[in-house]
């Protein structure tokens, strides 16, 4: 049976099942919750296609869309999509010349922006040469002061669909039913960690199964609440937001600013959240952050009992049932502690927390189950989202990423590379053949990350292959496991570790959360005038490597960090060190700071370092900076 379905034809066929009878969108907009029924759907993504055609927008062709999550976003790419055409997303915080990149590489000539401030990125860059017809935005904000004919509103373009519709009749309907599953339709750019960001080409096919996948394994309804906040153009958002509504129809929910994402999500009470693993990171620090502030009672209660939730995680994770005992007194602790530390987090209401994107560290898992969010760890990429996931509590092992999903496939190789196969893989990279090729070879996908699967047949996921590192004496050292137990550290925020085979001990270069670090330095009377003078006192040099200590016990000494320093700044995705969805650039880093690292191996106290600072509009500063190289874990200077 041949499979022709696409998401706007499965959009319509929930339109006519629900019509004004049940809603499908809600967005919070001036502390307001607006909702969107099936046919406030339908009537947007139909007028915004036929709108785009009249500015000459054909099957085939690219729509950029340059946003945060928002209705308007989720209408473009249905819209693009039911005219034959093909969606990619730009982050928001992406540098205009990372912006003039994308839009280049995938021939966008109609880009889709949200507001003022990503409407004069577009436009410097089409002072410049950008090849682009027409910007369209929806957010009018701050706009009635632009006069260019290339420019327009969402809502004029609508009116253009509406004008299209009177003259074309039926249009709409026939190029709908045009679409194969096997159309192209949305492409979505790698992080790029090792390079420049490759465009991973999703089939309709493609993200309708992971859709299913989602919907199967973690209990989908059509009343299921789903909070759309993780950027767009990730492929997080494009499987469980832009294809997960078509195939389940449950309800997309998007929060008024991302500032405002916890009190909205508290309001929302969703039953399901999938977060990356840096924001399940950050989620810890902070919570552990403000714990530590609480009052006296508070953290004296938190602290009495978060040893309560730690048991009732363990039973979790073995697979055991509690005691009458333990039973109780988890029901005493949740009702006191956990439960209101849930509702605070927005999260009182999950039922199945995930996770997926990168590793996330044991230490985080088990720290959230101990308060009643027993996160569920998936594997997937960009090129096969939603490949494997752990599909109930009984499954929940911390280092293990689940089984694969129906109908797909895993393959380790010799040299520990995970191999992926199923109908839900990529069709290639945009504009790169050479690349598909590598990538792509005899059905499999080589990800190039390493991995293994363990004896109840869950996939372990290690670390890029690439980043695999092994020590001085033979000992493999895992960077990102790591990288992810010093960030569970309220002072740390962000990590990056060395070694190699010429090297005996791991070493580390610190980001000290500073907003975190700077309140423990008040209340000790501790002065300090900036990032990099709080940075380097001795006092939180103490503080850090005390932390680095008690976050890598279980770590074996020989692969342990045993030198650090405490850089000056914080990574920074604005000057290449981190992509867009927060991930290290190795490469990048080890040429950035090799002077840093190779003071550290020669034994030295002090590293001197010059570096360029890139600043929002594009200025570069040249500093100098001294900073120390601290000595752990035993080893002499």
């Amino acid at each position: 049976m041949i499979d022709e379905r696409t998401i706007p034809k499965l959009l319509i066929q929930a339109y006519h099942k629900y019509g004004d009878k049940k809603v499908a969108l809600r967005k919070k907009s001036l502390g307001v919750w607006k909702e969107y029924t099936w046919n406030d759907v339908y009537t947007n993504v139909k007028y915004f296609s036929l709108g785009l055609i009249s500015l000459g927008f054909k099957r085939g062709d690219v729509l950029a869309i340059l946003g945060d999550n928002d209705p308007e976003w989720y209408f473009g790419e249905w819209a693009a999509q039911a005219v034959g055409g093909i969606a990619t997303g730009i982050f928001v915080d992406c540098l205009p010349i990372e912006v003039e990149y994308l839009i280049t590489h995938c021939g966008a000539r109609i880009v889709m922006t949200e507001d003022q401030e990503q409407v004069d990125k577009i436009l410097s860059l089409k002072e410049k040469g950008l090849n682009v017809d027409y910007i369209i935005y929806w957010d009018r904000r701050g706009m009635w002061g632009y006069d260019h004919t290339f420019l327009t509103d969402y809502r004029n373009v609508i009116e253009m669909g509406e004008k299209y519709e009177r003259e074309y009749l039926g249009k709409f309907e026939q190029l709908v039913q045009m679409g194969k599953s096997e159309d192209i339709a949305a492409i979505c750019y790698t992080s790029g960690t090792s390079g420049v960001p490759k465009g991973a080409m999703l089939s309709h096919r493609a993200l309708i199964l992971s859709a299913e996948g989602t919907a199967r394994d973690f209990q989908w309804g059509d009343n299921t609440n789903y909070a759309a906040f993780m950027p767009p153009g990730w492929i997080l958002d494009q499987v469980n937001g832009i294809a997960a509504i078509a195939v389940c129809n449950n309800i997309i929910n998007f929060v008024e600013e991302p500032e405002t994402a916890p009190a909205d999500m508290r309001e929302l009470g969703p039953e399901f959240v999938f977060y990356g693993a840096r924001h399940w990171e950050n989620l810890a620090s902070t919570t552990l952050t403000k714990m530590s502030d609480a009052s006296l009672f508070r953290k004296f209660t938190y602290e009495l009992l978060l040893p309560v939730g730690y048991k009732m995680s363990d039973f979790t994770l073995a697979q055991q049932a509690p005691s009458p005992m333990w039973r109780a007194l988890w029901r005493f602790a949740d009702l006191l502690v956990f439960h209101p530390l849930r509702d605070k987090l927005g999260l009182s209401r999950v039922r199945i927390p995930g996770t997926g994107g990168t590793y996330l560290g044991p230490n985080i898992i088990k720290y959230f189950a101990a308060i009643g969010l027993p996160i569920r760890t998936g594997y997937g990429l960009t090129e096969s989202p939603s490949h494997c996931v752990q599909t109930s509590n009984t499954s929940l092992k911390p280092g293990c990423a689940g089984i694969p999903g129906l109908n797909r496939e895993i393959r380790i190789t010799e040299d520990g590379e995970i191999l992926l196969r199923g109908p839900a893989l990529f069709s290639g990279y945009w504009k790169d053949a050479e690349g598909t090729a590598n990538a792509l070879k005899d059905g499999w996908f080589h990800t190039g990350d390493a991995g293994a699967i363990e004896q109840e047949g869950q996939l372990v996921y290690f670390e890029r292959v690439a980043d695999v590192l092994t020590m001085k004496g033979g000992v493999i050292l895992s960077p990102t496991f790591i990288e992810s137990r010093l960030k569970f550290s309220p002072y740390i925020k962000d990590a990056m570790v060395f070694g190699g085979e010429t090297r005996a001990f791991a070493s580390a270069l610190i980001n000290i959360n500073f907003e975190v670090v700077a309140k423990w330095a008040e209340k000790r009377h501790i002065p300090f005038t900036s990032y990099l003078d709080l940075s380097q006192r001795p006092e939180v040099y103490d503080l850090i490597g005390s932390e680095i200590v008690s976050n890598t016990t279980v770590i074996a000494k020989e692969a342990g960090v045993q030198r650090f320093v405490n850089l000056h700044k914080e990574f920074d995705p604005d000057e290449g060190e981190l992509t867009r969805t927060r991930k290290l650039r190795r490469k990048l880093m080890q040429e950035r700071y090799s002077v840093i690292v190779e003071a550290i191996y020669e034994g030295k106290k002090n590293a001197s370092f010059e570096s360029d600072i890139r600043y929002q509009d594009g200025k570069t500063k040249r500093i100098h900076v001294n900073l120390e190289i601290r000595t752990i874990g035993g080893l002499k200077d």
